[in-house]
């Protein structure tokens, strides 16, 4: 047999399936870098919220920790027509297709808005809960769940209202390939309301009295809002467990020998472990340790993560 057999199928049946569901209209979206949750993650929503929960929980700049915008209110689809070519006669074919985009607005706080506007310039990956709950994702070669790849990520700050409007903060999203939406697309029904899987608020630590020797008081602020949590977090955060040190020079981890709350100043006096010995005006981070260990301490901390505190070790 010669010549060439270009003939590629094209079309397929289209019947309804037993099972049918259409995409709604997006709910949440969950931002991650690189996660993909294995088939097992996906095979039941219980299974999926524990390991959505245990990726939620990953420390701050894992590849794998995921992160989800507040409910989104209304939706508005500005993906562009398609590019066409037309001849003198009429004739006309499809160019190009365009990737979809939507314009995504929400309600959140003033500090939410901050948070989300952070997240510009993002390119990496994000997953879709629509408002019937079904969580939509791109299919791995081995059934599992990774996100659909984005374009780009842009949030307004925060504004003031106008008029009688609602104030809403807009989130534009364009996904990355159209090429994604075409096969391989894998859905899962949600009994639960992702938000609430673990609700974390970024921390900012501070030197609440002068250091003295190896001992350095430290307290607590809840980033935006400015609230203190120290009366929130008096006894739990009272333990050397719930803290790590280490040098700035070398990365050195540094042992904490002890944690003791301070009433008087609002927070919580650190004593560090003097062998081997600090040299004076050494700098040293203290912070929290990661939230998925604080979450699973005797008394757990849910909810807390901290930017690192530089101190300086005095005489």
């Amino acid at each position: 047999m010669s010549g060439m057999n270009i003939c590629a199928q094209l079309g397929g049946n289209v019947g309804e399936s037993p099972c049918a569901v259409r995409m709604g209209r997006p709910l949440f979206i969950i931002l991650t870098q690189g996660k993909v949750f294995s088939q097992s993650d996906v095979a039941s929503s219980a299974a999926f919220r524990t390991a959505l929960r245990t990726s939620m929980l990953l420390e701050r700049g894992n590849s794998n920790k995921c992160a989800i915008f507040p409910i989104i209110r209304e939706v508005e689809d500005a993906t562009e027509d398609v590019e066409t070519g037309t001849l003198a006669d009429g004739y006309s074919e499809v160019l190009n297709e365009k990737v979809p985009v939507y314009v995504l607005r929400t309600t959140g706080s003033f500090c939410q808005a901050q948070s989300m506007e952070k997240f510009n310039g993002w390119t990496d990956k994000v997953f879709i809960v629509d408002d019937k709950r079904i969580i939509w994702y791109v299919k791995t070669d081995n059934n599992g769940a990774a996100g659909w790849s984005v374009g780009s990520l842009y949030t307004n700050p925060p504004r003031f209202a106008a008029g009688g409007a609602v104030v809403t903060t807009t989130t534009r999203l364009s996904f990355g390939s159209i090429e994604e939406f075409k096969g391989g697309v894998g859905a899962l029904k949600l009994d639960f309301d992702p938000t609430k899987v673990a609700n974390i608020n970024d921390v900012e630590l501070y030197e609440a009295d002068a250091a003295a020797g190896y001992v350095f008081t430290v307290g607590g602020r809840i980033k935006c809002v400015d609230t203190n949590i120290y009366a929130a977090y008096k006894n739990l955060l009272a333990t050397p467990n719930a803290w790590e040190a280490e040098l700035v020079a070398t990365g050195a981890p540094v042992d904490i020998s002890s944690v003791a709350a301070d009433d008087a100043n609002e927070g919580w006096d650190i004593t560090l472990d003097n062998d081997p010995a600090i040299t004076t005006g050494a700098s040293i981070i203290i912070r929290l340790k990661d939230p998925a260990t604080l979450a699973a301490l005797s008394n757990p901390v849910e909810g807390l993560e901290s930017f690192d505190l530089v101190v300086t070790k005095a005489a």
